[in-house]
């Protein structure tokens, strides 16, 4: 009997900006993706899926922080 899982993680929406101090609506984007991303979960995920808007202004800055996040908590 194989008792193994796969688990999947969807990220979705994550509303990046140019810079950790952006805010969408009073939310500060960036501390709430890497307070997702540093729960134990993330970490146990076989696979993540990213979907939706990543970044809110599609700044290269927003993208390479969202890199950031994700490698600062693999």
């Amino acid at each position: 009997m194989n008792t193994s899982s796969v688990s999947l993680l969807q990220i979705s929406d994550s509303h990046i900006g140019k810079n950790e101090s952006f805010l969408l609506k009073g939310v500060r984007t960036y501390s709430s993706l890497n307070n997702v991303l540093s729960n134990p979960d993330f970490k146990k995920s076989s696979f993540v899926s990213v979907t939706g808007d990543i970044s809110e202004d599609g700044s290269l800055s927003s993208y390479l922080l969202f890199q950031q996040l994700i490698k600062n908590n693999e």
